[in-house]
């Protein structure tokens, strides 16, 4: 029988830590260094599993200050199907709005703001002659 990455295994402890609450929200995480030390591994294991948890949405990496425990983010799956289509629509807004949750952007936007006429009146680039 094959034998976890030890990655996988220093990241599920350190994911149960982080849902049971010992480092909160916006709480920096103790160095690679002392990491390694605590769970008999290398820096680079413990890098690797920081960052599977980041991929996963559960730390944030800030360059020269460390990582950080970061606000848990819902992840939606994005299926495309005909369904969405049949019912009118983007097949994730019509998703998005049977969970109840409103879009973050708007598909059919419009000029709410007119272009400055300097904008407006630029002129067309010359056409090479043969």
């Amino acid at each position: 029988m094959p034998r976890e990455a030890p990655y996988l295994a220093v990241a599920d402890v350190l994911r149960a830590r982080i849902l049971a609450g010992e480092w909160g929200i916006g709480e920096r995480l103790p160095s690679r260094v002392r990491l390694a030390e605590e769970y008999g591994v290398g820096r680079n294991v413990v890098q690797r599993a920081m960052d599977r948890l980041i991929i996963d949405g559960l730390l944030e990496g800030r360059a020269g200050s460390g990582t950080y425990v970061r606000m848990p983010r819902e992840r939606l799956r994005l299926v495309r199907s005909r369904r969405g289509e049949r019912l009118g629509g983007s097949p994730s807004l019509v998703g998005m709005t049977e969970r109840g949750k409103a879009d973050a952007w708007d598909a059919h936007s419009q000029v709410r703001v007119p272009a400055p006429e300097a904008i407006v009146r630029v002129p067309k680039p010359a056409t090479a002659e043969r």
